[in-house]
């Protein structure tokens, strides 16, 4: 049930529909521009001056044929350029081969690391420090498997001379004398 709240009629007034409801059509609001000032006139620049020294004279390539000239009275030198880049020098392959053999083969290693670092003092590779690393891990490795096998010889000929021992003298029961 909706409850209107509109007035009831009077008895013996005729009764009139309501006006259909039809929203005021929407009218943006109007803006007035604002004044603005006129822009100053443009005047151009004074024309630049003349330096009051001359330009530096062009450097010159001094009679020794080297391309670094001492700076003159009241100048810089120009920073020394860094010249064209060179290509990576290439690692040495035995002193890449030398530390991975250090861990597999460690004697190979030690071999490999010594031949990679007379390799490179001659041909000026990189990889010296892969050499060196070579040698000392394979040193390392090349002493604890002789240690190694020193223990497992002692080990060995231990157990071998007891049961040797073990064999050659067979407990005798004493005998019962009567």
């Amino acid at each position: 049930m909706t409850q209107d709240h509109t007035p009831e009629p009077s008895p013996g007034t005729p009764h009139e529909p309501a006006a259909a409801y039809e929203p005021a059509a929407y009218e943006p609001p109007t803006y007035e521009p604002a004044a603005y000032e006129p822009a100053p006139a443009y005047e151009p620049a004074a024309p630049p001056q003349q330096p009051a020294y001359a330009a530096p004279p062009p450097p010159q390539i001094p009679p020794s044929g080297g391309y670094y000239q001492q700076p003159q009275a009241g100048y810089y030198a120009p920073p020394p350029g860094y010249g064209y880049p060179q290509a990576p020098r290439a690692t040495n392959t035995m002193a890449i081969l030398a530390l991975v053999f250090a861990f597999l083969a460690a004697p190979l290693g030690l071999v490999f690391g010594f031949i990679a670092k007379s390799q490179i003092k001659r041909t000026g590779e990189d990889g010296d420090g892969l050499a060196t690393a070579g040698i000392i891990v394979g040193a390392v490795f090349t002493a604890l498997w002789v240690l190694f096998m020193i223990i497992g010889l002692v080990f060995f000929a231990t157990a071998v001379n007891v049961i040797h021992d073990v064999g050659t003298h067979v407990p005798t029961s004493p005998t019962m004398t009567s």
